[in-house]
């Protein structure tokens, strides 16, 4: 399991999804690694008090840390292989 602490600015404001057994809150951060590299991270709090708090207080734009796990998603093939963290 890999774990990080990213600092960064919030891309979209939080998302509050409600699911029958649990409650995600969903948002988008852009970290920026050096002035021409930019890395834009999904960030998902599942029943999560961090998460309840930025849905109360953060909006587009803010700046945020986040500690956590990370996933990764690939899809495609060949040339048209894509990934996201």
């Amino acid at each position: 399991m890999l774990t990080i602490q990213a600092f960064g600015n919030l891309v979209s404001d939080p998302k509050l999804i409600n699911l029958k057994d649990f409650k995600i809150v969903e948002t988008r951060i852009a970290v920026t690694k050096s002035k021409e590299k930019t890395i834009f991270m999904d960030v998902k709090f599942k029943n999560n008090k961090a998460g309840e708090i930025l849905l109360q207080h953060a909006k587009k734009g803010s700046n945020v840390s986040v500690w956590g796990t990370v996933d990764e998603e690939s899809w495609g093939e060949g040339k048209d292989k894509r990934s996201k963290i």
